[in-house]
């Protein structure tokens, strides 16, 4: 089975949606060696055109970033020029990603193109987010006119959890040919024990962005350092994830006070494994992860409840710990990527079978 992934950004650029694509496919590869794939993206990062890395052929053209980190256009000459190229691989499946993404727009007219079928796999549990009003209005309106027409172009539509799920079936009134294919995490990243006599610690770690919360937790950590002077308080961002997992290790606290329109965050899943206590915003799929007052705290968007949060856990260390096994109890019995994956390749040979 041959497989092109089309994504406006993917390695070396860090984010959920690029995590998300290179364990499930990654997986897949693992369990099947028949499964090829290869990645279309944008050079958002100057790299080579064509890199192998762990198993994906990655093909990159020329962009323009409109929004940082957030949204890019191709060259679209040039993507044009490598599409002829690569018609000659003869696909089974095209799979666009993040209905907001131009890729989601014209992936299935590549799908056609290259004789293949389509898949569109969105990461969002609400309309996009973005501090300039101008920006979250037209982002609003594209996915109100895009969502029914894609949802009928598209051979199949995967969602990474079920809250952007419900977010579709709200949109276009019924399930029509959505699956949920969970966002998960690797069993090689698990980490038994805390390293012993570290300090107590918070930390947010993640992109600084406004709708990530990184504004909350400044503000929080400025009132809480004064009153716990022998807390380790940390905000984290732009790191490998190499580094990330090490740093959550070391974490008693993980913050995570989003307003984004989370699908299934990656880092919370990533926290659990890590044995870290978790206060986390309640947005989208976050919800499916936590439940509140058991396998961690969900708070409002305020720097109030953030703070009240934290403190919580900060004064009861027992809680804490509790709250922390209950979390990576769930992750190791609902999102694992062995378990994912095998879900996802009984849905793609059904798919291709229907040619």
């Amino acid at each position: 089975m041959k497989i092109l992934v089309l994504t406006p950004y993917f390695h070396p650029h860090l984010g959920g949606s690029e995590r998300y694509i290179e364990e499930l496919y990654g997986e897949l590869m693992r369990q099947n060696k028949n499964v090829n794939v290869d990645v279309l993206t944008y050079n958002t990062n100057q790299s080579s055109k064509l890199e192998r890395y762990r198993g994906f052929n990655i093909y990159r053209v020329g962009c323009w970033e409109i929004l940082p980190g957030q949204f890019a256009l191709p060259n679209y000459l040039e993507l044009y020029q490598l599409l002829k190229k690569l018609k000659a691989n003869q696909y089974d499946l095209v799979n666009a990603h993040t209905r907001f993404f131009d890729t989601a727009w014209w992936g299935f007219l590549a799908a056609k193109y290259l004789g293949a079928k389509s898949i569109l796999t969105d990461h969002c549990a609400s309309h996009p987010q973005h501090k300039n009003a101008v920006v979250k209005l037209i982002a609003k309106l594209i996915d109100l006119l895009l969502m029914p027409l894609l949802s009928k172009v598209y051979d199949q539509i995967t969602v990474v959890s079920q809250a952007t799920k419900d977010f579709w079936i709200k949109q276009i009134g019924n399930a029509g040919k959505i699956a949920v294919i969970t966002n998960s995490v690797s069993e090689s990243l698990l980490i038994d024990k805390k390293p012993k006599n570290s300090k107590i610690s918070v930390r947010f770690i993640g992109r600084n962005i406004a709708a990530k919360g990184a504004s909350f937790f400044d503000q929080v950590a400025k009132e809480l350092k004064p009153l716990y002077k022998e807390v380790v308080f940390e905000r984290v961002g732009g790191v490998s994830h190499q580094r990330v997992m090490d740093l959550l290790q070391q974490t008693t606290i993980f913050v995570h006070p989003s307003t984004h329109h989370e699908g299934l965050p990656t880092i919370l899943l990533e926290a659990g494994l890590a044995s870290c206590a978790v206060v986390a915003t309640n947005v989208g799929g976050t919800r499916e992860i936590i439940k509140d007052g058991v396998s961690g705290l969900l708070v409002e968007p305020t720097d109030e409840s953030v703070k009240a949060g934290i403190e919580s856990l900060l004064r009861n260390q027992d809680k804490a710990k509790m709250m922390s096994s209950k979390l990576k109890e769930r992750i190791l019995g609902k999102y694992l990527w062995k378990q994912t994956a095998k879900k996802y390749e009984r849905l793609l040979v059904s798919l291709v079978k229907k040619s």
